[in-house]
């Protein structure tokens, strides 16, 4: 897919991924719909690109609210006449253990890293089957094909994203519009930031891991990749291979090693 003067949709475009996709794509051509709650976020971003030759729009939503999603998807394609590509990409995580985590916070994430990706897919695809070429990209997580202590919420989100996107590709496969599913690893972002937890240990824990992660802007390279060669599944970091590959091989014995031993580096 060229991504030369296509419209893309981001959510969670403020930072982390999302800002690394923004920054890439406008450096190759492409105009962008950028999708965050967080205004401040977006006007750093709209800033960078202020000298950009391409179509920059910024959206203050809540992607986990329906109604404001479909404003929002008729604003953005009336203020860029046509969308190619949406990026659902928004997320946050809920740190310890089910138990001690309240309803309102897993029902939060849910809201978000689900109901947001539904949102997304829902108040586009009718646009995007319109366009010659459409693509979109729903961002999973090496967590949505391995669970692990202190992460229930966030892994049964991710897990729902990628049954949701392979189902979804599978609806789609003989439209013009494809579907594809991103699988990161670790990824140095705002994520600890936005995040509610329940332990301050489990906080300290993955701050310092994600501090040792890839980068956001080497993620987004191999998503736009992704989108060029049209693929419909892409991993990214090391962990994420080892992790889906382990679970291959041996779904209960690959769960329990790899469940363990996040438990043991934890001290948990």
């Amino acid at each position: 897919m060229n991504i030369t003067n296509t419209s893309v949709v981001i959510t969670g475009a403020g930072s982390g991924i999302g800002a690394a996709l923004a920054e890439k794509l406008s450096h190759l051509g492409a105009n962008l719909a950028l999708v965050d709650l967080r205004t401040d976020r977006l006007d750093i971003l709209a800033s960078k690109l202020i000298n950009s030759s391409n179509t920059i729009t910024t959206h203050s939503v809540d992607v986990s609210d329906p109604m404001a999603m479909q404003a929002m998807a008729a604003d953005v394609i009336l203020k860029h006449q046509h969308i190619d590509i949406v990026i659902n990409n928004a997320g946050v995580t809920l740190w310890g253990y089910f138990e001690d985590n309240e309803l309102e916070d897993f029902q939060w994430l849910f809201n978000i890293n689900f109901f947001g990706v539904v949102h997304g897919c829902k108040f586009f695809l009718p646009h995007l089957k319109t366009r010659p070429e459409a693509k979109i990209v729903n961002v999973s997580s090496m967590f949505g094909w391995t669970a692990v202590a202190s992460q229930s919420a966030y892994c049964a989100s991710k897990f729902a994203v990628r049954g949701f996107s392979e189902a979804l590709y599978t609806e789609l496969e003989e439209t013009n519009v494809s579907v594809m599913l991103v699988h990161p690893g670790g990824v140095n972002t705002n994520l600890m930031i936005d995040s509610r937890a329940a332990s301050n240990e489990f906080r300290t824990f993955f701050a310092t891991m994600m501090e040792r992660s890839k980068s956001p802007e080497a993620v987004a390279e191999k998503i736009i990749k992704g989108i060029q060669k049209d693929k419909f599944r892409v991993r990214t970091g090391p962990e994420a291979y080892v992790t889906e590959w382990i679970k291959r091989l041996s779904p209960v014995w690959g769960q329990k090693l790899i469940g363990r031993a996040l438990k043991k580096s934890m001290g948990v």
